[in-house]
């Protein structure tokens, strides 16, 4: 059938088809008709790899990918990487457009699946940004000028680092981390409410942000847990001496801070290997990906 497809318009007929498809045609009760592509979704839950495959089948879902930047693929490679930073850079500000005005012509171009792809793609990657700051040492009263750098070496040689105590308040990057995790967790509730339970546990990729998301939000809890408990101790007199002057070596096997760490460092292994998901919009790595079982 797709042999004989004659024009976008018959191919489009063709791969959103449904039971009510020419009263989908003739009455225009769908807004975004172009984009449904019912038949092909459901060539794809059916593993109908010759279909999907189909040169006419790629043309249409690379005209519906791309239709954000007409021309895109046709550029020099350094004008894509500059648009594709352009993109990436000015992510934010689409964000907030979008929210505010959703159906103007900046919050439409921001809906555009390639610009989707880049804003969702370049707030990954920062997510991971985040992810190594949060596992270096860094002192955030000196980067923000709270206090001076004399001030700051005499605290560390008369107590311990930040990192080497027990029950830590919550560094700027960390909350950063957590507004993160908590709209991972959202877009995750979404697709579950959207595609229901048996679609959703079908893709292995949505196990993984299920396991990664829950591990996000136990290192949460235990530090929260072991907040409490410091600030418990340091409240009583007869425990005050403890609270967070111990050496860390001398720290109880089960302490709720040493298990929020390795949890957080497991968490954090599960969302560098989301990076493999990206990689699949690559003409050279995604095919890789693909024959790998990925």
């Amino acid at each position: 059938m797709l042999e004989q497809v004659r024009g976008s318009k018959e191919l489009e007929i063709v791969l959103n088809h449904t039971t009510n498809a020419w009263e989908d045609v003739t009455e225009k009760k769908s807004t975004n008709f172009c984009q449904q592509l019912a038949r092909l979704k459901l060539a794809i839950k059916l593993r109908q790899k010759f279909f999907v495959a189909h040169p006419n089948c790629q043309q249409l879902l690379s005209a519906i990918f791309y239709k954000g930047l007409p021309g895109f693929r046709d550029r020099n490679f350094v004008i894509k990487i500059l648009i594709i930073l352009g993109v990436a850079i000015a992510s934010p500000l689409l964000s907030i457009i979008y929210f505010i005005t959703p159906k103007s012509s900046f919050g439409k171009f921001a809906r555009r699946p390639f610009i989707k792809f880049l804003n969702h793609s370049a707030s990954y990657c920062f997510f991971l940004f985040l992810l190594i700051l949060a596992n270096q040492r860094i002192n955030f009263d000196l980067i923000f000028g709270e206090k001076s750098a004399s001030m700051v070496h005499d605290e560390y040689n008369q107590d311990l680092n930040l990192k080497e105590v027990r029950g830590p308040p919550p560094t700027p990057v960390e909350l950063a981390i957590l507004a993160w995790v908590f709209g991972f967790v959202w877009v995750e509730i979404k697709q579950l409410w959207k595609e229901g339970l048996c679609d959703y546990c079908s893709d292995l990729w949505n196990i993984l942000d299920f396991i990664t998301n829950a591990l996000y939000l136990c290192t949460v809890v235990l530090r929260i847990v072991a907040y409490l408990q410091v600030e418990a101790e340091m409240r009583n007199p007869e425990m005050r001496h403890l609270g967070r002057h111990i050496i860390r070596r001398n720290w109880d096997e089960w302490e709720p801070t040493l298990i929020s760490e390795c949890v957080f460092a497991t968490a954090n292994i599960f969302s560098s290997l989301k990076i493999i998901h990206i990689f699949t919009v690559n003409p050279h790595l995604g095919p890789l990906r693909i024959s790998l079982g990925y």
